[in-house]
């Protein structure tokens, strides 16, 4: 028996590495990452490499390889930041929502401080003046692409009108930059671009580009001295890292133009559901990879998940009653239209029943 065939949509963590990036790891040149040359250079020379690849790309000073984002962010806000400090999020970021270890009492200690999204899902500059008159925040944080608001990306003169306004505070900004090369592509502008209004930056290795593992955490030289330690502390020190930095390399210099078709993709997916606007609709503009449809309530949004499994398409419930679609480069343009006609037959399923699909989907 056949088994069944997903159009797998919950995430583009669901990516696998390429044949060819996989060969990279066969001629990577190995060591101890954790056995420091010099204050910049490890003794894995393939994640040196990154390591500078990284930074150049960025337009930082240095780099780190960290194996995940969650732990590159945690650094970042515990190398910025102290138990007890604040930090200006907003409340769907994904490092307070769902990372949460720098906000945890027992662990990070830190207290966050919150400013609201505008409909763009930009920072509300208005709120985060406020918040920064109202609070001694000694950090601020900005996520692009923002996943929970379906992917926004800011453009630069709003991350500078962000930086300038931390900067009369006093305070640096992390980027949470988990998908900043959807954003890339998006804008049509180069990284550092986007980079350039940030103190430090984190990037995952391991969403639309496609490598196994790895996130990096970009910055300053002093910065990313004192965010090394961090890491080792969290136990993020590892050995042999070159065999997830050479698929890292591969993914920065040949992965990154088909972010774009991605980013097409899920915006073509979106215009065909403007057809369930009123019942079913879209969280944002969709500017990147990924689109989310609001549900009337969790009843309706468990029905429509569970419809759309049955019919073969894997999705994701987000906070606020939605469902998220994140393309990445396991679907194709043939099933990305298989998958437009079946969110829109499953919906009307969903809408006609009144919120759940007759004989029980």
């Amino acid at each position: 028996m056949d088994e069944k065939r997903w159009i797998d949509l919950r995430s583009d963590t669901v990516t696998v590495p390429s044949r060819e990036m996989l060969l990279t790891v066969l001629e990577a040149q190995l060591g101890d990452d954790g056995r420091r040359i010099t204050p910049e250079t490890g003794g894995d020379g393939t994640v040196n490499e990154l390591e500078a690849l990284a930074a150049r790309i960025t337009g930082k000073e240095a780099a780190i390889l960290f194996p995940s984002g969650t732990m590159a962010n945690t650094a970042a806000l515990l190398t910025w930041a102290k138990a007890g400090d604040t930090v200006l999020v907003d409340r769907l970021m994904h490092l307070y929502l769902r990372e949460k270890t720098g906000f945890v009492p027992a662990l990070g200690g830190l207290l966050p401080v919150f400013y609201d999204l505008a409909a763009n899902g930009s920072p509300d500059m208005e709120s985060v003046k406020n918040a920064l008159t109202a609070a001694s925040v000694r950090l601020a944080c900005i996520e692009t692409t923002h996943n929970f608001s379906g992917g926004s990306c800011q453009p630069p003169d709003e991350l500078a009108q962000f930086k300038e306004l931390c900067g009369r505070a006093g305070i640096p900004v992390h980027m949470d930059g988990a998908r900043l090369f959807n954003a890339v592509c998006s804008l049509e502008v180069e990284a550092e671009e986007i980079c350039r209004y940030a103190d430090s930056v984190m990037f995952c290795l391991s969403k639309g580009l496609g490598a196994p593992v790895g996130s990096l955490l970009c910055g300053s030289r002093d910065f990313c001295r004192r965010a090394r330690e961090m890491r080792k502390a969290l136990g993020g020190a590892m050995r042999k890292a070159g065999v997830i930095a050479a698929p890292g390399i591969y993914a920065l210099k040949h992965n990154v133009p088909g972010l774009k078709e991605d980013n097409e993709k899920a915006r073509y997916v979106a215009e065909r559901l403007r057809k369930l606007e009123k019942a079913f609709p879209i969280r944002g503009s969709v500017p990147s990879n990924i689109l989310i449809l609001e549900t009337a309530g969790e009843e309706t949004c468990r029905a429509l998940m569970e419809a759309l499994k049955v019919r073969g398409i894997l999705c994701n419930k987000v906070p606020g009653h939605g469902l998220r679609f994140v393309w990445h480069n396991g679907v194709n343009w043939e099933d990305t239209r298989l998958a437009a006609e079946l969110i829109v037959q499953a919906a009307g399923r969903i809408k006609a029943c009144g919120g759940g699909e007759a004989n029980g989907i």
